[in-house]
């Protein structure tokens, strides 16, 4: 049975994909350093060719280290993922606190969806929502306490993002767009 979130939520991602398609298109997977025989440096995300050149750097000033790429898979961060080196989008699904720390983002700040950014909010609004969950809390055994709480605080904010874009949607087809 489809819901109202769910239509809500449909027409929303239906009109967000096709801008954020060319940060899509740099988007890479979450890569990051490993090590054999030294302290991999973790935390930093990277694409793979600034995880390769940072590794290769790294085995440059220890070759005993043997430091590696790794990674390359999907993943799931507190955090939008963002390249170290070069600053480029990285895909990563959202934890429910990186939900809600993006929910949090995109409410005290204005979402413009034209212009040269265009693209990367629309694609980190993409994977905020994707990586929403707006099923029936109670009816999650496994959601319970705290956590259930927190993930009916995050659908509300969700239901608030859906609107602001639906409004963003409205005014874009009214407006002609500019060259």
């Amino acid at each position: 049975m489809t819901t109202d979130i769910d239509t809500k939520m449909q027409r929303c991602l239906e009109f967000l994909r096709p801008i954020a398609l060319p940060a899509e298109k740099k988007a890479d997977h979450a890569h990051w350093i490993a090590a054999r025989n030294a302290d991999p440096e973790q935390g930093e995300d990277y694409c793979r060719a600034c995880c390769q050149k940072e590794v290769d750097r790294l085995n440059a000033e220890n070759p005993d280290g043997e430091y590696l790429v790794d990674g390359g898979w999907g993943s799931e961060s507190d955090t939008s993922g963002v390249c170290s080196g070069c600053g480029e989008p990285l895909h990563v699904g959202l934890t429910e606190h990186g939900v809600s720390s993006e929910l949090e983002h995109f409410e005290r700040h204005r979402i413009n969806l034209r212009g040269t950014h265009a693209p990367y909010t629309a694609f980190y609004l993409v994977a905020t929502l994707e990586s929403a969950f707006i099923g029936d809390v109670d009816k999650c055994s496994w959601l319970r306490g705290h956590q259930a709480d927190h993930v009916k605080r995050n659908q509300q904010g969700v239901r608030k993002l859906l609107r602001r874009i639906d409004a963003i949607r409205g005014r874009m087809a009214a407006i002609p767009p500019t060259v």
